[in-house]
């Protein structure tokens, strides 16, 4: 799709300013913005967009990695860095979103058919060609929340993430008090470091790390947009205030250059244990009706259209059949309310719930 012709056909004053809260699109979106001179994305999303570009800004804070075209598959290369690692490697496209394209490499045989692992069916503007491959962090998936305005970083929070395979499906905010030790401003302190080496003026991040007691490493740089799912949600239900007005506050930032929300608030208002669970089914299947069991506390997303075929919890983010979020025990127990009726009968929710 031409977008530029499209948002061509109006005049310039016109545009109060484009806007994405899709990772899919933040890359065309940033391009729109540049090209029409118009407010939005700061214009260093489209490098931030790119995982080699992140791995090159700042080469001491993440795990080792090898960034190639599927044209110029570096065998050697990705045999050595193999060789010299404590476990596997992880392949994804460079501008992948939704965890779509992601798989594992455990073995030299792997690495011998990566070309039959890299999935070229992803959209165009996805670049499916450009890969990165990566060392296998051990540790725990953390994200910190929070946005740039004028240069200057507002930490939002962190939140504790939870996946099946290659869906994520638990996000639990705060999560200040899981980190180890100094874990959580050596983070901050990252994060910082990007921005300043990047020149990104102002937007959210979504910055995911891999950390544990001994280690940190930033693998997702994730510029432009409040993270996706129903964080804005849990974020919300943790302040007690509106999602809209997290959106309105995002909003705000990239296109009248002003803050909704002071960041006296995120640094004073006492945030409550709050939940949130993107939750599936067990097979390849049509989904013909989700039910809600009783009143919930809990707000419920329905994911997915009746009667489309969804895939196995654990493919994708395009896996999830409903979302909830909410106050940590209410989205606890409103997910024992849900029933998913199948093809082939009812089913319970698939999500992580012995982690959560």
């Amino acid at each position: 799709m031409n977008y530029l012709k499209i948002i061509s056909c109006y005049e310039k004053e016109e545009i109060a300013g484009i806007i994405t809260f899709l990772d899919s699109k933040l890359d065309i979106c940033a391009e729109l913005c540049e090209q029409l001179g118009v407010n939005g994305l700061d214009k260093s999303t489209i490098a931030l967009k790119s995982k080699n570009y992140v791995n090159l800004t700042i080469p001491e804070y993440v795990p080792k990695s090898i960034s190639f075209n599927i044209k110029q598959i570096p065998y050697e290369k990705l045999k050595e860095m193999f060789s010299s690692v404590e476990s596997s490697l992880i392949l994804k496209p460079e501008y992948t979103a939704g965890g779509s394209g992601v798989r594992l490499l455990q073995s030299e045989e792997d690495i011998n058919n990566i070309e039959n692992l890299i999935d070229l069916d992803l959209p165009e503007h996805l670049r499916p060609s450009d890969i990165i491959v990566q060392e296998a962090i051990e540790g725990e998936l953390v994200s910190i929340e929070g946005y740039v305005f004028e240069g200057e970083v507002t930490y939002i929070g962190s939140t504790g993430r939870r996946k099946i395979n290659n869906s994520e499906s638990g996000i639990i905010f705060p999560y200040d008090n899981k980190i180890p030790g100094n874990k959580l401003d050596e983070a901050k302190k990252i994060i910082r470091c990007l921005v300043e080496r990047s020149n990104y003026k102002n937007g959210f991040f979504h910055t995911e790390f891999i950390i544990s007691q001994d280690n940190i490493k930033l693998i997702d740089g994730n510029f432009g947009r409040i993270g996706g799912g129903n964080l804005a949600e849990v974020i919300a239900a943790s302040y007690k205030i509106d999602a809209e007005l997290i959106y309105r506050h995002a909003i705000e930032i990239l296109v009248n250059k002003r803050e909704l929300i002071s960041r006296e608030f995120w640094k004073t208002k006492e945030a409550v244990s709050a939940l949130g669970i993107a939750y599936g089914i067990d097979s390849e299947e049509r989904v013909i009706e989700i039910k809600l069991k009783g009143e919930l506390k809990s707000k419920h997303t329905q994911a997915q259209h009746r009667g489309y075929k969804v895939a196995k919890m654990g493919d994708s983010n395009f896996a999830w059949v409903g979302l909830l979020s909410g106050e940590y025990n209410d989205v606890l127990n409103d997910i024992n309310k849900i029933d998913i009726r199948t093809e082939s009968g009812w089913k319970k929710p698939i999500y992580p719930k012995n982690s959560l």
